[in-house]
């Protein structure tokens, strides 16, 4: 018994040393693990440290080939410093020795001066012509675009009225149907009537002609006033048509007014109650004479009125703003381009002075200070050579920039008048566009116009007078398609 006891206690010692050594065991592979990690970032430390070493090496290589090049320059440029310090130094001595050279050459110097500054004074002054050439151009140009305005607003005015009169067209031609529906169906209920006749007594036959003429008269006198509106609403077109386009020439006038009209409506008012054959041949004289007549000659005058409507006027007018505007920017920019031109010799002739100046003031201090030490002759030459450099460079930067700025300003000049010149076509596509449109409304309507179905025939003269008013309405209308 007490051996099993030893060997259970042995057996737990044993359970515990294995398992206290498991885990020594995993404490050490962990820290086997950190090892080799410390040393894997050992070693990617040293590669980067050599990587790093490596470059600053080829850098500071690249700097002493780069500073040895440098030095090589340095060198190359003192050489030439000396040969030009060598130079000067000779050109110095050799004007000690020719003061009365630098005299002769002083005096050539101021004449060449008196004919640069005569010649700047002349291209001033061509500079000053040509810029109030420039000015005039644009004030022309100003005043083409003000007439281009003004010209298109015209036409959209003139359209406005296009439409209105198309509009008053419709209505009148509507008018013009109703007006002959009227009159057929007043014929139709006369024939009806005459059937009836026939066929009624006596007495019968007095009461159906009583009834029948206050039935004709209240048509007559409405079919009139009817006329008369057409009438007056068909004149009116015609003024403002005339007043509008302001037309000499307009073919014939009509020589009917509104107070025969008025006239010839009392009269058949008068003549109603005297008999009833009286009334009824009255009243189909009058609209006879009235649908024949006035409304005939009103039709005829607005057809000629349109007829005589000067519709290239407009487009006449464009084409001369047009070619005018095209001649004008030429000769603008012609003009620019001789600005240009004077522009840049003007810089140039400056350029020259100014250096003719340096030059000149350069023999006088030369001539002036002979008898300075060798030393100091050699730095004021050096001193006018940097400030003669230093001078050119300036001319030079402010002459590129002022030819930048007038091309500039040239660029600019031709974008405005390309845009206007695309405004003008714009118009006229717009123009082409909205005659297009018309004609396709007109053309539409003459379709649909000439599809309707002639159901009714005309019995009398009244409603003969109303297919001629049709008739002339019709080719009112293809009139003004084909315009």
């Amino acid at each position: 018994m007490n051996l099993e006891q030893e060997k259970y206690i042995l057996k737990r010692q044993l359970e515990i040393s294995s398992s206290e050594n498991e885990a020594i065991i995993l404490e050490l592979q962990g820290d086997i693990k950190q090892f080799r990690q410390k040393l894997e970032a050992q070693e990617q430390i040293m590669r980067q440290m050599e990587r790093e070493k490596n470059m600053l090496i080829e850098e500071l290589t690249a700097q002493n080939t780069r500073l040895s090049n440098e030095l090589q320059k340095s060198n190359a440029t003192e050489q030439q410093l000396t040969a030009q310090l060598q130079e000067i130094k000779e050109q110095c001595n050799r004007r000690t020795l020719s003061i009365q050279d630098h005299v002769n050459s002083l005096e050539s110097l101021k004449n060449e001066l008196r004919l640069i500054l005569e010649k700047k004074n002349e291209l001033e002054n061509r500079l000053h012509m040509t810029v109030n050439e420039r000015e005039n151009l644009s004030i022309a140009l100003n005043e083409a675009s003000e007439r281009i305005h003004i010209l298109e607003r015209s036409t959209k005015e003139q359209d406005t009225k296009y439409q209105m009169t198309v509009q008053t067209l419709d209505r009148l031609e509507r008018e013009n149907g109703t007006l002959s529906e009227r009159l057929e169906s007043f014929d139709s209920q006369r024939s009806l009537h005459g059937e009836l006749q026939h066929h009624s007594s006596l007495l019968q036959e007095m009461n159906g002609e009583e009834e029948v003429t206050g039935s004709k008269d209240e048509a007559s006198h409405l079919v009139l006033k009817e006329a008369q509106s057409v009438y007056k609403q068909l004149k009116t077109l015609c003024q403002t048509l005339r007043s509008t386009h302001h037309d000499d020439d307009s073919g014939l006038h009509s020589d009917m007014s509104f107070s025969s009209l008025d006239n010839t409506m009392a009269s058949v008012s008068m003549a109603a109650p005297n008999s009833v054959t009286e009334a009824t041949s009255a009243s189909m004289t009058v609209n006879d004479k009235f649908s024949r007549g006035m409304l005939s000659a009103v039709a005829d005058e607005l057809v000629h009125t349109i007829m005589n409507l000067d519709a290239m006027q407009f487009k006449t007018m464009f084409e001369q703003t047009r070619s005018m505007l095209i001649e004008q920017e030429e000769e603008l920019k012609k003009k620019n381009d001789v600005i240009m031109q004077l522009e840049s010799k003007l810089s140039v002739r400056e350029v020259e002075l100014q250096s003719t100046i340096e030059e000149r003031n350069q023999a006088r201090e030369d001539a002036s200070h002979s008898s300075l030490a060798q030393d100091e002759t050699v730095v004021q030459a050096r001193k006018d050579r940097d400030a003669a450099i230093e001078r050119r460079t300036k001319a030079e930067v402010e002459l590129a920039k002022n030819r930048v700025e007038l091309m500039q300003a040239n660029s600019q000049l031709l974008e405005a008048i390309q845009q206007k010149v695309e405004l003008l076509q714009q118009l006229e596509q717009w123009q082409i566009d909205m005659h297009e449109l018309i004609e396709e409304q007109m053309k539409n309507k003459l379709i649909e116009s000439s599809t309707k179905p002639q159901t009714h025939q005309q019995q009398s003269q009244q409603s003969s007078g109303a297919s001629t008013a049709g008739s002339r309405k019709s080719r009112l209308l293809d009139l003004f398609y084909h315009r």
